[in-house]
């Protein structure tokens, strides 16, 4: 009966040897999914909240005006040069144009989703609201992020030997348009580099309540 109990007392030690570091790691793990959930939605509101403060400016605001009809000026500026080398004979120089005119392209979706959103005044109710405008901007973002990379490629890559083997292949070639072309760059990367300075602020910003 001894030999019994002690076996029985040290099955019982055992079990419970193996129950603690089941109910520890399955605190850890609860742990670490509230915490991830929890920064996800703070990651989605910090998303939400830049996305509200750059498209609900009021329009009678002088700054914000003059950065409208900027944006607007460029997207419209790329969308014709892209489109005026579409046909182009040298490859390097026809990527870039393909490149140029589809971010304008894309830009000229996005401003007229923001116009017609902010004319009807349903801005800040489908930024909250509507999840289908909500990933709509997300992939837009995402998709207009990985071709600005593509571009960075295309234009910088290609610079120095687009200038000596376009010649060969366009009569009367000159330098212009990827001149113009890395100045689109060049300020698109600026735009990009304040974005994500921005964005990053926000995110470190705990003490800051965001709010819609």
């Amino acid at each position: 009966m001894r030999i019994q109990s002690l076996r029985s007392l040290k099955r019982l030690k055992r079990l419970k040897r193996v129950k603690r570091p089941e109910r520890y790691h399955c605190r850890t793990r609860q742990q670490l999914l509230f915490k991830k959930i929890k920064r996800q939605k703070k990651f989605r509101k910090t998303v939400k909240s830049l996305l509200g403060r750059i498209m609900m400016t009021k329009y009678g605001n002088i700054c914000s005006c003059i950065i409208y009809s900027h944006l607007l000026m460029i997207t419209f500026c790329r969308l014709i040069a892209g489109a005026t080398k579409l046909g182009s004979n040298c490859d390097q120089e026809k990527d870039v144009a393909v490149y140029l005119f589809v971010k304008a392209g894309l830009g000229v979706f996005f401003w007229i989703t923001f116009l017609v959103l902010g004319c009807s005044g349903r801005m800040k109710r489908d930024l909250d609201k509507n999840l289908f405008v909500e990933l709509y901007l997300y992939v837009d973002s995402l998709f207009g992020f990985a071709w600005f990379i593509v571009g960075m490629v295309w234009i910088f890559g290609n610079y120095s030997s687009m200038k000596s083997t376009c010649p060969l292949f366009v009569n009367d070639w000159n330098f212009h348009f990827i001149n113009f072309a890395m100045f689109l760059a060049v300020h698109d990367l600026i735009f990009v580099v304040a974005i994500f300075i921005y964005a990053m602020y926000k995110l470190c910003d705990e003490d800051e309540e965001v709010v819609l």
